[in-house]
């Protein structure tokens, strides 16, 4: 049995020492998302002329490839983009995600709900991207309003370690360029000639602050994320978060019956790594160390199969990661 702290930090080496050879692993061709779009807009959060009936259109949008895009800052909304922004239609956007669906710079359709009132509303939608066709655009109409419309363009769900598992996307509002009303409920006001797309600096939806969020969780996930040691008894998981508000689960790599290590981004970039020992003949007790590579946020999960018991070790976001050295961590001998 090597239970001594002096082992431990000579683990921690070798393995830093070995962190340029890479370890495989599975980067799926596909991957299965929900979106679930949140409101936030509010008469607190944007009280000028806040309307009655609050809500925002059905979801409407596409995944598709680099080749095509459906609307972007600084370009003129496309036909599709203007009966969302003025009137919460799915069509003719649907038509053109279609077409780059033949061209084959497109992959699928997406459609969702509409939030009947904000704030508080949700709604949800599924998808499946790809290696091929990996990008996401989706829109929602703000309404009532003259063209303003919320959504993401050319999102790209793919990490360097393979698929995100939750992306989470802050939301402000857009201005399709095609409507000159000045507030929610303006009178119809053709803009002519049309001008470009733009994010909303002034009047009621100007002020700086969100109006909701998308937020992306992958719904099918087949790579390893768990550390099974010591013969299987104790599951070794952890969770990662960055300041972009991306969030996914660990991959684990075994070494050794009682040792491992887990990755982030990237399968040769060594995150965190971890050893529980059978110390029952010296205290009756499992020790937990781990030692991390990291300032990102973690959530280091163990637990004891056997008992049920499980200790969580956190780390907090920009902090640098201290190790553990729990000689404590589980009284469940034998």
């Amino acid at each position: 049995m090597r239970w001594s702290l002096s082992s431990s930090f000579l683990f921690v080496s070798a393995v830093v020492a070995i962190c340029c050879t890479p370890a495989l692993a599975e980067v799926t061709d596909t991957a299965v998302y929900k979106v679930r779009f949140f409101t936030t807009w509010s008469p607190q959060t944007h009280p000028t002329d806040f309307p009655p009936n609050p809500h925002f259109s059905g979801l409407i949008g596409g995944v598709h490839d680099h080749g095509v895009s459906f609307w972007r800052a600084g370009d003129l909304a496309s036909p599709g983009i203007k009966a969302m922004a003025e009137r919460g239609r799915i069509s003719p956007l649907d038509e053109e995600v279609q077409s780059a669906i033949d061209a084959g710079t497109a992959s699928e359709i997406i459609t969702g709900g509409g939030i009947g009132t904000s704030p508080g509303g949700s709604a949800q939608a599924f998808f499946t991207v790809s290696q091929d066709h990996p990008l996401i655009t989706l829109v929602s109409m703000v309404a009532p309003s003259p063209d303003w419309f919320v959504g993401v363009q050319g999102l790209d769900l793919r990490a360097p370690s393979g698929w995100l598992e939750e992306k989470v996307v802050t939301l402000y509002a857009w201005d399709a360029g095609t409507d000159s009303g000045a507030s929610y409920r303006a009178p119809d006001q053709n803009t002519s000639p049309p001008e470009p797309i733009s994010l909303i600096d002034s009047g009621p939806l100007g002020n700086g602050v969100p109006v909701g969020t998308f937020t992306f969780t992958r719904q099918d996930d087949p790579a390893p994320d768990v550390l099974a040691l010591l013969d299987g008894r104790f599951h070794v998981s952890a969770e990662w978060q960055t300041h972009q508000l991306e969030r996914g689960r660990a991959r684990a790599v075994q070494l050794q019956d009682e040792s491992g290590y887990l990755w982030f981004f990237s399968p040769g970039n060594i995150e965190v790594v971890v050893k529980v020992l059978d110390a029952c003949t010296f205290n009756e007790r499992f020790w937990v160390f781990a030692g991390g590579l990291t300032d990102v946020g973690v959530e280091l999960r163990v637990e004891d199969t056997e008992t049920g018991q499980v200790n969580i070790y956190a780390n907090n976001l920009g902090d640098r990661y201290q190790p553990i050295q729990d000689t404590d961590a589980f009284a469940t001998c034998p």
